[in-house]
C-alpha cells in the first residue's frame, strides 16, 4: 500500500451524490434565466387586455372567468378560476369620455 487509507463505499457514494445535486441545481438556475422577468400572459389574459386597448370606451369587462377594470387609464385584470371555460368578452360599463 502507500499509506492511503482506503475509503468507505458509502462516503464515495456520499460525495457523487452531492456533486451530482450540485451540478444538476447549477444546470436548472442557467436553465431558469432571469427570475425577475415578467411571465408571459396566458391566452384569456391576453385577448382581456386586446379587448381593452381595442374598446377604449369600455371601463369593464369580462369573458365569464375574468374581469377588466379600467382604472385612472391602467388596466388591471382578476385571475380566471382553474376550471373556467371563457365566453365571449363582454363591456359590462362604459366611462363617460
Amino acid at each position: 500500500m502507500d499509506g492511503r487509507r482506503a475509503r468507505p463505499p458509502l462516503a464515495r457514494l456520499m460525495r457523487l451524490v452531492v456533486a451530482g445535486g450540485l451540478f444538476l441545481r447549477s444546470l436548472g438556475l442557467a436553465v431558469a434565466g432571469d427570475a425577475n422577468a415578467p411571465a408571459p400572459a396566458s391566452a384569456e389574459e391576453a385577448s382581456l387586455q386586446g379587448y381593452g386597448a381595442a374598446a377604449p370606451r369600455c371601463a369593464e369587462w369580462s369573458d365569464g372567468c375574468a374581469s377588466c377594470r379600467r382604472d385612472a387609464g391602467a388596466v388591471h385584470c382578476s385571475t380566471p378560476g382553474i376550471a373556467c371555460q371563457p365566453a365571449a368578452i363582454v363591456c359590462r360599463s362604459e366611462s363617460g369620455k
